[in-house]
């Protein structure tokens, strides 16, 4: 007998039961326990170990048990929203507009090496606003520069002799 304990509310088995009956390993051979478990939405990302009991008979029905663990690691998704400072209504061709951006971590789970940039059709970016480390619900301020492009250099192909 096998029984499993995840040893957090958090985590749930999908079972019908804890407690899985194998009815017998050869010596030396193995079996494959699948088990099926679930984590609430709001688990942080980590580690968490399953407990593993195990109650079995030898061949001379003498009665044996042991323990052991398995680690089970859950990912959070990264969700990031930026919002960006009102872009001006006209701007200069040469000139370097500077955009402050508000970046969010919408996520569970600590974001490392964030870094913005902005680019588009006439923006090419003159700096990056770098953040480093930004844990889950956390929000933080950056500036970044734009440097405004001229559209018709964009168009234009130069040709090589």
């Amino acid at each position: 007998m096998v029984t499993v304990d995840t040893g957090n509310l958090q985590i749930e088995l999908l079972e019908d039961s804890n407690i899985f009956p194998i009815d017998r390993i050869e010596a030396g051979g193995e079996t494959v326990l699948t088990i099926l478990c679930r984590s609430e939405r709001d688990i942080p990302a980590g580690k968490y170990p399953l407990q593993f009991r195990f109650s079995y008979d030898s061949s001379e029905a003498l009665g044996f048990s042991s323990s052991g663990s398995a680690i089970v690691e859950i990912i959070q998704p990264s969700r990031m929203e930026l919002i960006a400072s009102r872009f001006p209504d006209s701007v200069t061709v040469g000139e370097t507009v500077p955009l402050s951006v508000q970046v969010m971590n919408m996520g569970r789970d600590t974001v490392y090496n964030v870094r913005c940039t902005v680019s588009g059709i006439g923006l090419s970016p003159d700096s990056t606003g770098y953040i480093g480390t930004m844990p889950a619900g956390t929000s933080a301020h950056t500036e970044i520069g734009l440097y405004i492009d001229p559209l018709d250099s964009l168009h234009s192909t130069r040709m090589q002799p």
